[in-house]
């Protein structure tokens, strides 16, 4: 640990205004402590997030919580806490800032995260798709991801589509009028 982490909070943070819970939790848990961490301004590390959570959860005083237990905490966030305005679930992101060695991550708003899950999505799809070279026909064939399979049903081809198309769409994406 260095001394670029935060200290640790004197009680639990505040769970950012507009955002609840999905489900009525019955006890206090790590994903409060991340919801309250995660919202602040300047985000958190999953280190300052264990600090917080050995400190103020009685689940994990007086023994570390597992590292494997913060990151499971972003997932928590996702499935058990929405924003009120929308119904959409929270996410925590990395923000791309770097806080004593380990990335920042914050809850944000459901059109960054919808921006986000794009960028992922097209991120996805050069990573997966795959070229091989068939042995009967001898020409290469172009497979989409599972996901991506309904789509061209609904006429969009994607073997057929521009190379730079994940680029277009960011672009339209990152677009604001």
């Amino acid at each position: 640990m260095t001394q670029d982490f935060l200290p640790v909070p004197d009680k639990l943070p505040p769970v950012p205004d507009g955002i609840e819970p999905i489900l009525l939790l019955g006890s206090i848990g790590n994903q409060h402590a991340g919801c309250g961490m995660f919202g602040r301004a300047e985000g958190a590390t999953l280190t300052e997030l264990q600090r917080c959570c050995e400190k103020h959860l009685p689940t994990y005083i007086g023994k570390p919580m597992p590292l494997s237990t913060a990151t499971h905490t972003k997932n928590k966030i996702k499935y058990h806490w929405r924003w009120r305005s929308t119904g959409v679930s929270c996410n925590a992101i990395s923000t791309g800032e770097i806080r004593g060695g380990q990335p920042v991550f914050r809850i944000v708003g459901d059109s960054t995260h919808a921006l986000e899950s794009a960028r992922r999505t097209i991120d996805a799809v050069k990573k997966t798709a795959e070229i091989s070279r068939s042995e009967f026909q001898g020409s290469t064939v172009y497979r989409p991801p599972k996901e991506l399979t309904n789509a061209r049903i609904e006429g969009i081809d994607f073997a057929s589509t521009s190379a730079y198309a994940g680029k277009v769409v960011l672009a339209m994406l990152a677009f604001t009028p």
